[in-house]
């Protein structure tokens, strides 16, 4: 050593500051990463990967492409608890006649490396009390820290690593900042528990458009934009001849789905549900580090 540098090229010391300097980067985007993080991941290189896909509508529309994306890519399979209009309290209570959550038997099932929460903010289930305004807010934000909690305990139960939690980020909202604020609250969530977030919502944002200087077009609805070379490959381009994607119904801003739902596959081919659910297998791809 010759003050604070080494006299000959290391790679061990190369190697230990990058790692620093990335998960540096993590904090920076608004992650903590997680001690378990190697351990997750030692353990899905050395299994297949399993992914838990849980949510709502969305995630009803898009689990297809989670699940295929994923198999192809990296060989995953993906366990998936979903049904429209469900939010994240349906996951983290617990029902009578029943002893643990949702969630808790989901893990215990299928012990996932990975879990995936799909949730656009549904107010009308019943386990959400018809709650409104601050009251709303507080009540998701808490059950959002009472998932990550419970992932926590019962990976411990079954002394396995603690699977990462992913928070899906929500498109842009049509009318008001909703999903603006649903995205805040996910953010500070994985960063307090160390787990991810998945930015799906950009890919079906005003940020996507060729022509996008602004950092806030990841924040702008957009029901039309330019077809891929996936979409066009794949015929899932709405108008090949003006190589346009519709990515919403005229009277629906939320959903992705052209037509109507078939199980979990929609109809018509939506591109919609390509890039949302391609966005989320890619990130839990790296999440994993495959």
């Amino acid at each position: 050593m010759n003050g604070n540098t080494c006299d000959t090229q290391s790679p061990g010391i190369l190697r230990y500051g990058m790692r620093i300097a990335g998960d540096i980067k993590k904090v920076l985007d608004g992650v903590n990463p997680s001690p378990n993080l190697e351990a997750v991941r030692a353990a899905a290189h050395a299994e297949l990967p399993r992914i838990l896909y849980m949510g709502d509508s969305i995630a009803f529309e898009t689990s297809n492409f989670v699940d295929s994306f994923s198999k192809s890519a990296f060989n995953a399979s993906t366990s998936r608890i979903m049904w429209g209009g469900l939010a994240i309290c349906d996951f983290t209570s617990i029902r009578e006649g029943e002893l643990n959550t949702q969630a808790e038997r989901a893990i215990l099932d299928q012990r996932p490396h990975i879990v995936i929460m799909q949730a656009v903010g549904n107010n009308l289930t019943p386990c959400m009390g018809g709650v409104s305004g601050e009251d709303y807010w507080k009540k998701y934000e808490a059950d959002a820290n009472r998932l990550a909690e419970l992932v926590t305990k019962t990976a411990k139960s079954l002394l396995i690593p603690r699977p990462i939690l992913m928070w899906v980020l929500q498109g842009p909202s049509r009318d008001g900042d909703h999903n603006i604020r649903m995205d805040e609250m996910y953010r500070r969530v994985a960063a307090k528990h160390g787990d991810m977030v998945s930015d799906a919502g950009r890919t079906v944002s005003k940020a996507i458009l060729p022509e996008s200087t602004d950092p806030n077009d990841r924040n702008v609805y957009i029901q039309y934009a330019p077809c891929s070379q996936q979409e066009i490959d794949m015929g899932f381009c709405t108008d090949i001849g003006t190589r346009t994607a519709k990515l919403h119904k005229d009277e629906d801003p939320t959903h992705f789905c052209l037509d109507k739902m078939d199980v979990f596959t929609c109809t018509v081919k939506s591109p919609g549900t390509l890039r949302y659910g391609g966005q989320i297998s890619k990130d839990a791809q790296a999440a994993l580090g495959f």
